[in-house]
C-alpha cells in the first residue's frame, strides 16, 4: 500500500509519523488503543492537536480553509463571505467531537465536508451508509447550531440546536458515534 504525504498545512509532530493514508487509519495501521498525538492544523492563531487516526479530519478541515479567502457575492449571485469566528465554530465542534468519540466511544468517524453557505454560515455535511448529518454554524452571533440527522435505515431524523460551547452534548456523541463510521 503506497503512502500519502500529510496534506499542506497539517504537519506531524516531532519524531512522530512522517507519512500517513486514510486506508492505513481505516485498516488499523495505528492501533486503535494507541494514542499517538503527531498532527497539527493552524487556523489564525489557533493550533488544533490530533492523534493520527484522526488525520482525515484535520485534512478535512485543511482543504476547508478556503473558504475563509471567499469574498462576498463569491458565487457571482450576491452570496456573503463567512468570518474567521463562524469557521471556528465549525472546526472546534469537529475537532471536539471526533476527539470525544474516539476516546469514550473508540470510534473514528468518516471526514465530513466543511463548506460555506449562500449566506456566510458555515456547514458540516457527512454521509455514511448508514446515516446522514449536516450541521449549520450561523454567521450572526447565536449561542446555538443546529444538528440534522437521519439514520439510512429507519428514516427518523434527528434534530435539534447545538449549544456553541466548549461542553459536549452526549446525546450528540452517541448518535455519531454509532452512525458515522
Amino acid at each position: 500500500m503506497a503512502k500519502t504525504n500529510i496534506p499542506s498545512g497539517v504537519r506531524p509532530g516531532l519524531g512522530q509519523v512522517a507519512q500517513l493514508s486514510i486506508a492505513q487509519v481505516d485498516e488499523g495501521f495505528l492501533p486503535l488503543i494507541e494514542k499517538s498525538n503527531d498532527v497539527s492544523i493552524q487556523i489564525g492563531d489557533k493550533a488544533f492537536e490530533f492523534d493520527a487516526r484522526l488525520a482525515h479530519i484535520a485534512q478535512a478541515i485543511n482543504e476547508s480553509k478556503y473558504i475563509l479567502d471567499l469574498k462576498d457575492d463569491w458565487d457571482d449571485d450576491g452570496a456573503s463571505s463567512t468570518d474567521l469566528k463562524t469557521y471556528l465554530k465549525a472546526v472546534n465542534f469537529l475537532v471536539r467531537y471526533s476527539k470525544i468519540i474516539l476516546e469514550k466511544y473508540l470510534q473514528i468517524i468518516d471526514a465530513p465536508l466543511i463548506d460555506i453557505m449562500r449566506d456566510g454560515s458555515v456547514s458540516i455535511l457527512g454521509e455514511t451508509d448508514n446515516a446522514t448529518f449536516l450541521i449549520i454554524f450561523k454567521k450572526k452571533d447565536t449561542e446555538y447550531s443546529y444538528f440534522y440527522g437521519e439514520e439510512k435505515r429507519d428514516k427518523i431524523p434527528f434534530n435539534y440546536a447545538i449549544k456553541n460551547e466548549d461542553d459536549v452534548n452526549e446525546i450528540t456523541a452517541l448518535w455519531m458515534s454509532q452512525n458515522l463510521k
